[in-house]
C-alpha cells in the first residue's frame, strides 16, 4: 500500500556520525515569501538553503564549531559555539555583527524571546538572557548542577524553561524585566499570565 503522504524533497545527508548525530535546522521566511532554512552540522560553517530544491543560497564561515542556532527575525540569526561565544549574523551579509561573551563552556541551546532578546543555555550549568541592542547579558540563571542542554521560552506566560543533565527542568519567571522583554512575543495573546516563583520538575 502507498504511504499516506507524498515525498516533497529528498535531502542529501550532510552528516552521519555514530557518536554525534545532530543536524540543527531552523525554518524561517526570507525574501519574496520563499521558505528558507538555516542550519549547521556542528561544523564551522552555517548554510542558508532553499527548502524547495535544497540549494545553498549562502554559506557563513563562523570560526568555531556551531552547537546551537536560532533565527531572530526574517533577516538575522544567532549561533552558539564551541568556543563559548554567541554570534549575531545578518542573512544578507557574511560578516558577524556582534559577539556575545559570558559563558564558560560551549553554548548548547538558544531560544528567541523577541526581536531584541534571546536566551542561551550552556554546559557551564547556566542560562543567560541577552539584549541584542546593547549586547549585554541582562540576567544569568544559575541553579542547575548539571549541563544545561536545552532552553525554551514560553511567550504567553513569559517563562523560561531550562533542561539539564541533573534530571530536572527549571521554570523561571521573566516578569521582573518588565514589558520590554518578551513584549513582541506575547503581544497578540490576551491570556498572558504572571508567575513570580520558580519551579523544578524532576525527570
Amino acid at each position: 500500500a502507498s504511504p499516506p503522504y507524498n515525498l516533497i524533497q529528498k535531502w542529501e545527508c550532510i552528516l552521519h556520525s555514530e557518536k554525534y548525530i545532530n543536524i540543527m535546522l531552523v525554518f524561517l521566511e526570507f525574501l519574496d515569501d520563499d521558505q528558507f532554512l538555516v542550519g549547521s552540522n556542528k561544523s564551522k560553517k552555517v548554510r542558508l538553503m532553499k527548502v524547495d530544491d535544497a540549494s545553498v543560497v549562502r554559506s557563513f564561515e563562523v570560526g568555531s564549531r556551531v552547537y546551537s542556532i536560532s533565527t531572530m527575525d526574517s533577516s538575522s540569526f544567532v549561533t552558539g559555539h564551541e568556543d563559548w561565544s554567541i554570534k549575531l549574523w545578518k542573512l544578507n551579509s557574511k560578516k558577524c555583527l556582534h559577539t556575545f561573551k559570558g559563558h564558560q563552556k560551549f553554548v548548547s541551546s538558544i531560544a528567541k524571546v523577541d526581536d531584541s532578546c534571546f536566551i542561551s543555555g550552556s554546559w557551564d550549568r547556566t542560562a543567560k538572557l541577552w539584549d541584542i541592542r546593547s549586547g549585554n547579558c541582562l540576567q544569568t540563571f544559575s541553579g542547575h548542577v548539571g549541563n544545561v542542554n536545552a532552553v525554551v521560552y514560553m511567550p504567553t506566560e513569559k517563562k523560561l524553561l531550562t533542561a539539564s543533565d541533573d534530571s530536572t527542568i527549571k521554570i523561571w519567571s521573566l516578569d521582573k524585566f518588565g514589558s520590554d522583554v518578551g513584549e513582541d512575543a506575547a503581544r497578540n495573546n490576551e491570556n498572558a499570565g504572571e508567575a513570580n516563583t520558580n519551579k523544578d520538575v524532576e525527570l
